[in-house]
């Protein structure tokens, strides 16, 4: 993100990237704090790694329904790339 915006979003397999009507399903730091926030809200089960460094989540499991099959979400963050700041 540089100034709030994101500026990639690429599939880690294929390097090809997302289509603009899907990055919606790949949230930027920010919004991974709110989807874990969200799930913690309606009472999920929650398994969450953090960057030491950086603070932002490297890997999370969210089971949202412990009795219902297919409703997990699982998300792994890599090839993190600490952008410059913009100075004004």
């Amino acid at each position: 993100m540089i100034d709030g915006v994101v500026v990639e979003r690429v599939y880690l397999s294929s390097g090809a990237p997302v289509p603009t009507d899907r990055g919606h399903f790949y949230p930027a730091v920010p919004g991974l704090f709110d989807l874990l926030e969200d799930a913690n809200r309606q009472g999920a089960t929650i398994n969450v790694s953090f960057d030491q460094q950086y603070g932002f989540p490297t890997s999370a499991f969210i089971d949202y329904i412990k009795t219902a099959i297919d409703d997990e979400l699982s998300l792994r963050i890599s090839d993190f790339d600490l952008l410059p700041t913009t100075q004004n």
